[in-house]
């Protein structure tokens, strides 16, 4: 099962206004003594540079005036969307030279208690809001409504030429960010185990939550194991193996869709409830970093051993005839597509009550692991293991020390699953000798095996 899906990341749920005001002196001197020392305001542009999406957007007609009793009145109107967040980054030029920079906390400013009563005065009179969440709704100003600068007239010789201000407003926790799902594709086939619904997708919401869309359909399987990789702009970022079955009960996204997120499942159809939503919060300083278009490739293998095969080329029973146990030379070992193990074998002893064996394996020519292990000890620890337990009465191990004389066969009805080791598969990969020493009580075991484990496309 495999399925895509490229992800691209554009600015959106962003406010912008840039606006242009001019301040001139005038050159008549009776207007030079009165409280604004005879300085104009005049607004040349407004700009919502942030496009038909914009959170806050002003009229493009708005106009201001400074009487010459140092009061300003305005005319026009602010429309706003609905938000719960406001970050404004601002940048102030004059006369072409920017002369400050800064953001600050909208929607904090508006609340903070260390205002001075006069601007607190001043906003309620405007009917700004004085706390987040802000509803949708509009800001209008008329002449009647005047705002005193008496106490900062000393700075308008300051201020005095063209002066720009562009303001950035990111609202709400996505930071303006928006996740759109360009395509998705089913790349296993009518016979994937894990399909997804055309109309499937994800959706950043508002709130810095994710929302899902669509449905999946799921066939009954046991495990899914494989890789997952991530490309951004075309460029692979990571590649790594994935467990889906032990990876979704932790990640919230696949338990949404897996009942559970665990293994197994049985066949159905599942589609995305839209009241429930994902939290982003903790990952939304990554989202920047994800801008971009986004490839997702996963692809997995359910119920089957990774297309890896187990070969028995020889067994030799290496400690001639007064050999305490001997195994058939003819016996053989089979690892099926779904991850069990199964044998024809025979095995024979004559008996014996201590045993201790030495392995030594050798991979491709090179030592990689050799170990002594008391027989008989390990019996008694496995007999009070449950799955140990099992593979021993399937075999027909004896469980415990003295081994009467006896033979054990097994038939390729017995199986053993190797799911849980199926990842050492890929390590194992290759041809090994296995050398097998045991020494009894009543003399000596001796066993070479020559086994290979490889994909089918490695044997040709």
């Amino acid at each position: 099962m495999g399925s895509k899906a490229h992800h691209a990341g554009v600015l959106t749920a962003a406010s912008g206004v840039r606006f242009v005001a001019i301040l001139c002196l005038t050159g008549l001197l009776g207007v030079a003594m009165a409280c604004n020392g005879g300085y104009k305001i005049r607004v040349k542009k407004i700009e919502n540079c942030a496009g038909t999406d914009a959170i806050i957007t002003a009229d493009e007609n708005f106009t201001v005036v400074l009487t010459k009793n140092c009061d300003l009145k305005s005319r026009g109107c602010v429309r706003f969307k609905d938000f719960k967040t406001g970050n404004a980054k601002y940048t102030i030029s004059k006369d072409g030279v920017q002369v400050l920079q800064g953001s600050t906390d909208i929607c904090d400013q508006a609340s903070r208690p260390r205002r001075t009563e006069n601007i607190a005065e001043l906003l309620r009179s405007l009917g700004v809001p004085e706390k987040c969440p802000i509803d949708a709704g509009q800001i209008c100003t008329e002449p009647s409504q005047v705002v005193n600068i008496n106490r900062f007239k000393q700075y308008l010789p300051l201020a005095r030429g063209a002066i720009a201000v562009d303001v950035a407003v990111q609202h709400d926790s996505k930071d303006g960010y928006s996740i759109k799902v360009n395509k998705m594709e089913n790349c296993a086939g009518p016979d994937g185990v894990i399909t997804f619904t055309d109309d499937a997708a994800v959706t950043m919401q508002d709130d810095c939550t994710l929302a899902m869309e669509g449905c999946v359909k799921v066939k009954e399987f046991s495990t899914a194991a494989g890789t997952i990789s991530v490309s951004k702009n075309g460029k692979q970022m990571f590649a790594k193996p994935i467990d889906l079955c032990k990876a979704g009960s932790k990640i919230q996204f696949i338990k949404e869709f897996l009942p559970g997120g665990v293994c197994p499942q049985s066949e159905n159809e599942l589609c995305a409830d839209p009241n429930i939503k994902i939290p982003m919060e903790r990952f939304k300083k990554m989202i920047g970093i994800l801008k971009g278009s986004m490839e997702v490739e996963l692809n997995l293998d359910h119920d089957t051993n990774g297309g890896y095969e187990l070969i028995v080329h020889s067994i030799d029973n290496c400690a001639g005839e007064g050999q305490v146990v001997t195994i058939d030379p003819k016996s053989t070992v089979t690892l099926t597509e779904d991850c069990k193990v199964k044998s024809k074998a025979t095995a024979r002893t004559t008996g014996f009550k201590k045993a201790e064996m030495q392995v030594t394996i050798t991979k491709n020519g090179l030592p990689v692991m050799k170990e002594t292990v008391d027989i008989c000890a390990n019996l008694e620890e496995a007999a009070n293991n449950k799955e140990a337990a099992e593979i021993i009465t399937m075999f027909g191990v004896p469980d415990h020390c003295p081994v009467a004389a006896s033979e054990i066969r097994t038939d390729e009805s017995q199986t053993y699953s190797l799911e849980k080791y199926k990842h050492h598969l890929l390590v194992a990969q290759g041809r090994s000798i296995v050398d097998v020493l045991v020494k009894h009580d009543k003399g000596e075991s001796c066993f070479k095996i020559d086994l290979e484990v490889a994909a089918p496309n490695v044997l040709g």
